[in-house]
This record gives C-alpha cells, sequence and structure tokens, in this order.
C-alpha cells in the first residue's frame, strides 16, 4: 500500500475507531471507484497482504501500473474525501447492526426530553451504546400529552435507520408513547424492580390518552398501577385477572 495511504487509513481506523484489517475490501474498492470517477479509466486493485496493485485500463492491451504515491496532491485529496465518507458509512453500519434488534421488538427504553421541534420532539435516551437521534412524531406522543423537560418517561422504540444529513450519517431512534406494548411492558419492568418477579401480562386494549386494559394472573399492587398510570399521561390502568 502506498505511503500515503497506508497513513489516510490509520487515521481514519483510528479516528472512527475501526480495526483496519476489517476496511481493507472497503478501501479496495474506493480506490477503484476514486479512479473511474477521477481519470475515466477502468481500474484493479488488489491487497496482496502488505499493498495495493493497482492497474488501469485505457483503451490499451496491457494495463498501467499506478503508484499512487506519484499522484497528483489534488487526487489524494479527492481520494480522502471518499474514503472518509466510506469510513462514515461503515461506522454508522457498525452501530446500526449492534442495535437494530431492539426495534420492533416491543423493546422499553427510558430518557427525557431534551427539544422540541416542528413535528417532533428530541429525546435523550438512557442507556445507548452509541450516539444516536432519537424521535418521538407527534403522531406518537400520547394524546394531550406535554412532555415536560428533567421529567423521566418511557418508550417502546418502533424503527432504527441510518441517515444521510449533509457530509454525516446519523443512527436515528423512532419512539412511541402509544404502543399497545408499552402499559404491560411498563408494568412488567416496575414489579421486577419493586419485588423481583417477572410477572406474565398482556395489554388486550388500548386507546392512548384514555385507557388500556391488561390481563394478567398476578394481583397488582395499586401503587404500581398508580406509578403506570402516571407515566402515561394519567391514562387509566385497567387490570382484569
Amino acid at each position: 500500500m502506498p505511503d500515503k495511504i497506508i497513513e489516510i487509513v490509520r487515521q481514519l481506523s483510528d479516528m472512527y475507531e475501526i480495526n483496519e484489517a476489517d476496511v481493507i475490501p472497503i478501501v479496495e474498492t474506493t480506490i477503484r471507484k476514486s479512479i473511474i470517477l477521477y481519470f475515466g479509466r477502468d481500474t484493479d486493485v488488489h491487497y496482496d497482504g502488505s499493498e495495493f496493485e493497482i492497474y488501469t485500463y485505457n483503451g490499451e492491451a496491457k494495463p498501467t501500473q499506478l503508484n499512487l504515491n506519484d499522484a497528483s496532491k489534488k487526487f489524494i485529496t479527492f481520494l480522502k474525501r471518499q474514503l472518509i465518507d466510506r469510513f462514515l458509512i461503515e461506522k454508522a453500519l457498525t452501530e446500526y447492526n449492534a442495535i437494530k434488534h431492539i426495534q420492533g421488538q416491543g423493546t422499553l427504553v427510558d430518557g427525557y426530553l431534551l427539544e422540541r421541534m416542528k413535528g417532533y420532539c428530541l429525546i435523550k435516551l438512557n442507556d445507548m451504546p452509541f450516539k444516536t437521534k432519537n424521535i418521538l412524531s407527534y403522531r406518537y406522543k400520547i394524546p394531550r400529552e406535554s412532555l415536560k423537560f428533567n421529567e423521566h418517561y418511557f418508550f417502546i422504540v418502533s424503527k432504527i435507520k441510518v441517515v444521510r444529513i449533509s457530509y454525516k450519517f446519523e443512527l436515528v431512534v423512532f419512539l412511541s408513547r402509544t404502543s399497545k406494548k408499552l402499559p404491560n411492558l411498563l408494568l412488567q419492568k416496575v414489579i421486577e424492580e419493586k419485588t423481583g418477579v417477572n410477572i406474565d401480562c398482556k395489554c388486550t386494549e388500548r386507546v392512548a390518552g384514555k385507557h388500556s386494559v391488561i390481563k394478567t394472573k398476578t394481583k397488582i399492587p395499586r401503587e404500581i398501577i398508580l406509578f403506570v398510570q402516571e407515566n402515561l399521561n394519567n391514562e387509566k390502568i385497567i387490570i382484569k385477572r
């Protein structure tokens, strides 16, 4: 691998916390695409374990070997921008793959109101392993509920997406306060925390902001029901046994 590219790849690997060996295929592909875009020449790029062998084709029978140490500063700058873009994508996808299992599975998360935006609220979630943008759309907020700053709320993770904004990639977590799963999961969590018992219960009906019907064979202490109701904007919790 040419010294200039070695240094760039090492810097980016350190910056984005990605193992250098893991990104060799990405670097190969990015070098090839960058040469095609910049010079208009078809290219083969192969890493042999110690360096990249680069051959370009320009309508000639024999390919021409290219040494990037001899490339212009403009091309190296262009290639670095392309590599940064690919490293950003790889980091975002790695983080997405690490937490994608929590979407759509009825995962309960908790956090605080960070900022009110047009059409949605930005939420600060506790215990997320990566920096994420957490969105609670007004559509999935409990009707007539006004979230307050510095108050603790619970949410269901409905979807996670990798979104490109300008030159950055963000991991966006979409949240819900209207999910049918929220009342019974919250009830289970509170009971387990207070008693150490994991109960079986199911929300069979919910009209968010009005009432939820939860079926369980376990007797639920009234103070726990009141806690769940309070966190759900005083939505009535009806326990059926």
